[in-house]
């Protein structure tokens, strides 16, 4: 998945999960050395209120619970014109 937005739009990367217990969601931006966790909490989607340069890259979430532990596909974040 990837997604090209304009400087200052917002863009919401969304991760879904149906789970009992209820899933933690865990997003991070993939780093050449070491992923960084973006968000951290219960919610389900990354939003960028106004999206900027520094904000371009791959990003995914890992979804667990108590039962279980999943990763999600990339999603690569594009900025128009640059």
């Amino acid at each position: 998945m990837s997604t090209t937005s304009v400087l200052g739009e917002t863009v919401v990367l969304t991760c879904l999960a149906t789970a009992q217990p209820p899933p933690r969601y865990t997003w991070f931006r993939q780093q050449e050395t070491e992923d960084q966790v973006v968000m951290n909490e219960m919610g389900s989607n990354l939003t960028f209120e106004s999206v900027m340069a520094s904000n371009r890259g791959a990003y995914f979430c890992n979804v667990s619970n108590e039962l279980d532990n999943v990763t999600s596909p990339v999603a690569l974040l594009a900025i128009e014109g640059m």
